[in-house]
């Protein structure tokens, strides 16, 4: 049995305290085949959800030129 998605309480600019899921891995516990950019942008559109009220993007930490 999958352990079911980690939910997070994060504190976000203006202080409020909100539930929140990592899209990505919200994609991965769906196994969702399709990639996860088209994936994650037609739900968005298809929900008609508005950025910055019913989810907000953060930016992904990368590792340039690791092999990891």
């Amino acid at each position: 049995m999958k352990e079911l998605i980690k939910i997070e309480i994060k504190e976000f600019q203006n202080s409020e305290k909100i539930n929140s899921v990592n899209a990505r891995d919200l994609h991965n516990f769906l196994g969702v085949k399709k990639d996860f950019s088209n994936w994650i942008k037609y739900q968005l559109k298809r929900g008609l959800f508005d950025e910055n009220i019913d989810f907000i993007t953060t930016p992904q930490k990368r590792r340039v030129g690791c092999s990891c």
